[in-house]
């Protein structure tokens, strides 16, 4: 019989289920000092895949030309100037916040796409356009992930 302070043989232990890679993993420090070094180009690609949405859509998310997204998308080795790789930073970390604290890329998705009642019926997304209708967008993630939601 095991003492009760070992821990449980592996074999009987449940797998957590792997989370997708994260956008932007790191402390915001980190993420400042990848903004002012240049955001690669390719992210923007990444994000438009993950989170399905159409280069028009993340054109206007991003504040720039649908001609400006196609020739950044056509250099993914080439770093982003500071005012959209923020945006770039800014929306990977909400899809990242969202896919851990919903369960997943498709719950994330699907709510960040949706008119949301904490957001006064406006869409995550679209409300993220700023830096302060981000922060409410994290409000809101981080109300629903501890109960609070109303």
């Amino acid at each position: 019989m095991p003492h009760a302070l070992e821990k449980p043989n592996k074999v009987n232990r449940p797998r957590p289920k792997s989370a997708p890679k994260a956008l932007f993993p790191g402390q915001l420090a980190e993420l400042h000092a990848l903004t002012l070094s240049g955001v690669s180009c390719g992210q923007i690609d990444l994000i438009k895949k993950r989170l399905r949405i159409t280069q028009e859509r993340l054109a206007n998310l991003l504040k720039i030309s649908r001609a400006t997204l196609n020739r950044v998308s056509a250099a993914p080795e080439s770093s982003l100037d500071v005012p959209t790789g923020e945006r770039v930073i800014r929306i990977g970390r909400l899809f990242d916040m969202a896919c851990a604290i919903l369960g997943g890329e498709d719950n994330a998705r699907a709510w960040l796409n949706q008119p949301q009642p904490g957001l006064k019926g406006q869409v995550p997304l679209k409300f993220a356009e700023t830096e302060t209708g981000s922060r409410a967008v994290e409000q809101l993630l981080g109300r629903i992930e501890y109960g609070v939601y109303a």
